[in-house]
């Protein structure tokens, strides 16, 4: 689909290929990939996280709030590490108190959201360090660092899935957990780990979105929680764990992009895009099941 979509945008869009509307798409695919790319690790390994929205948002305020007083590195690894906690926290509720994903994180993403008004007040967080605001737009060799970014994350995290022991882990745990926990795979340790990565991933994101306005709204990356499942789906994840793979993902992310950019270049009324989404994660989920059932 994805390719079909590219071929009917470079003959329907006059300025679909040109370099600076690829660049564009690939920029604007780095926040929802970076998320996504995590969220895959974690649905391989059998959860899900409904609470990166709110993780985005506290590690970009965090982010915001320290480099304001602060060296750049510090504020970045501040945010960094409120995403790993966040992201430890849901994975210890999940694996030591047994709590279902779904349920655990859609709860942590409330309180996550709760405190985040009560620190805030409601209010935008803000900063005027310049450095940090120019971050995301740093060029080096034709591509912004964002882009950069979702690059070294996709081949860290497509390595570490394709490549390792632990990559292969994480499909015994989302496959079987039981004939995994027998076998000797330390099911809790390695799902540990795919929820600490998801926090990580919503805090690279969150960091690197508030970089590009300086301000993190209270309900920032609420709008991306949804849309990075969507994003695994589309690219042939199994919701049900023990398949998938980070560049099918990356395959999902640029559909959804690529749709996204179609309605913008074909001035397309942005109303129907929920239309078109809604219906391309129905049929993925929909080819998923098909699948299973004949395999």
């Amino acid at each position: 689909m994805a390719v079909a979509l590219f071929v009917y945008l470079s003959i329907a869009a006059d300025n679909f290929l040109t370099v600076l509307n690829l660049r564009n798409v690939a920029s604007q695919s780095a926040i929802l990939g970076i998320m996504a790319c995590a969220a895959t690790l974690l649905i391989v390994a059998g959860n899900f996280d409904l609470s990166v929205g709110a993780m985005f948002a506290a590690s970009a305020i965090v982010t915001v709030r320290v480099v304001e007083n602060h060296p750049l590195i510090l504020g970045i690894a501040a945010g960094m590490l409120t995403g790993m906690l966040l992201g430890t926290v849901n994975g210890v509720i999940v694996t030591k108190f047994g709590v279902n994903s779904f349920i655990a994180t859609l709860a942590s993403s409330l309180v996550m959201g709760g405190v985040i008004l009560v620190v805030t007040g409601g209010r935008t967080s803000n900063t005027t360090n310049v450095d940090f605001i120019t971050l995301s737009a740093r060029q080096f060799l034709g591509l912004d660092l964002m882009t950069w970014v979702f690059i070294g994350w996709v081949v860290l995290l497509g390595y570490l899935l394709a490549r390792t022991i632990y990559g292969r882990y994480m499909y015994a745990a989302g496959g079987n957990a039981l004939a995994a926990q027998l076998s000797g795979v330390s099911v809790t340790g390695i799902r540990m780990a795919t929820f600490v990565i998801s926090g990580l991933g919503a805090a690279i994101a969150g960091i690197l979105s508030a970089s590009q306005s300086g301000s993190v709204p209270v309900t920032a990356g609420s709008n991306l929680v949804l849309i990075s499942i969507a994003a695994v789906v589309v690219g042939g994840t199994s919701i049900r764990g023990g398949d998938g793979a980070v560049w099918r993902t990356v395959v999902g992310v640029l559909f959804l992009a690529l749709i996204e950019n179609g309605f913008n270049l074909l001035d397309l009324d942005p109303l129907y895009g929920n239309i078109v989404y809604g219906s391309i994660i129905l049929i993925a989920a929909a080819i998923d099941v098909q699948a299973r059932r004949s395999g």
